[in-house]
This record gives C-alpha cells, sequence and structure tokens, in this order.
C-alpha cells in the first residue's frame, strides 16, 4: 500500500518542482482535478498512516499528523479528526500549533511558502523545523493567515500513533485531502476561514 505523501513528493521531484516552493503552487492550481483522481479522499489518510511509524520525541518546529477526538465533542460546532499540525508549544499535557487544515488549498500552499523564511536550515533534513512562535502569528502581517489555524490537542485525547511528515514532504502533504471535518463540510470550513481573515478568495 503506496504512501500518497511519499508518491505525491516523487511526482513533483520527477516534473522539475521544488517539494517546498512556491513554485509548486502554480502547478497544484493546474493539477489539482489530476490530484483529486489520483489520491481520492477515501482511504488517502489510512494509507498515509499505514507506512509510518510511531515518532519518538515531540519538538516544536516540527509537522505531525493524528487521528484526534475532542472532549466534548458533541457539544462542538465542527472539529477536524485528522489534523495536519505544526507544533508551536509542547508539554505533558497538549501539543499547540497551527492545523494547516483549516486554510483552503491557496491560502495554505502561500502560507506555507512564507514560513520557509523560518526554517532551522535550507537542507530540508531530519533537523529542519520551523521556528514559528504564536506571538508572530498574532502580530506579523505575513503569517496572519495562521490566526484561523491555532488549535490545542490535548495528549489524552490523540486516538492514533502521531506521525511526524519529512521535511522534504511538507509540501506535497498540504495538497492532500487528508482533512477529515465533523459537522460542518470543507467548504463551509473555509468560508468561516476567509471571513475570519477578512479575504476572498479570487
Amino acid at each position: 500500500m503506496a504512501d500518497p505523501i511519499r508518491q505525491l513528493t516523487e511526482l513533483m521531484k520527477k516534473q522539475g518542482l521544488p517539494t517546498t516552493g512556491e513554485s509548486a503552487i502554480e502547478w497544484y492550481r493546474k493539477s489539482v482535478d489530476r490530484l483529486r483522481d489520483t489520491f481520492p479522499i477515501k482511504g488517502t489518510v489510512q494509507k498515509v498512516f499505514k507506512g509510518r511509524g510511531q515518532v519518538g520525541n515531540l519538538r516544536k518546529g516540527d509537522l505531525y499528523m493524528f487521528r484526534y477526538i475532542p472532549e466534548g465533542r458533541k457539544e462542538l460546532e465542527y472539529y477536524d479528526e485528522y489534523p495536519l499540525v505544526i507544533a508551536t508549544e509542547i508539554n505533558n499535557n497538549y501539543i499547540r500549533g497551527l492545523n494547516l487544515h483549516y486554510l483552503p488549498h491557496k491560502y495554505r500552499a502561500i502560507f506555507f511558502s512564507n514560513l520557509m523564511l523560518l526554517t532551522t536550515n535550507k537542507q530540508m533534513n531530519e533537523m529542519t523545523r520551523i521556528r514559528l512562535k504564536n506571538s508572530m502569528v498574532r502580530d506579523m502581517s505575513k503569517y496572519r493567515y495562521g490566526r484561523v489555524c491555532q488549535r490545542t490537542y490535548a495528549l489524552n485525547r490523540i486516538r492514533s500513533k502521531v506521525i511526524k511528515i519529512k521535511p522534504t514532504e511538507w509540501f506535497a502533504s498540504l495538497f492532500l485531502p487528508t482533512e477529515k471535518f465533523i459537522r460542518k463540510s470543507k467548504a463551509s470550513i473555509w468560508s468561516d476561514s476567509r471571513r475570519k481573515l477578512g479575504e476572498e478568495l479570487k
């Protein structure tokens, strides 16, 4: 069972695209229908999890995915069952960070390209992290898209292994349909995000 993130990363490399660069945004927009056919929503998440092991130590600045069932979920308006999170704060009780699934793909890609200015190195290896602070999202317009993504996840409500997305696979992970919003459609949630940001999708 092939891992969709690895598959898409390899596809981008074969087409001469940087796997974490702005030029991939336009490629994605032109290829979106083909990607939907190649990586359908059903089964994509399970394939990603099947091919990866449990992460060891959690680190700020890494990108993680896991299955999450929040406490009091019946009272929540909506939530994402499989968040894709850049960790900005970690302790013994929770992971706090930015769940990129709350952004429409266009804004997600632009936001992530801006985050590439904050990497600890340019080699995109196992030591690469994103030096992002919550205060930067709050105070700097360049990172304003992250304001609708801020979430806190209690460790005791995680219902799967926590998997780490490698830096070379970051950009590919943005494009795959791994979000699973409960009680609201992703179109409705992305509309809420655009409204909160005071922007309209062009």
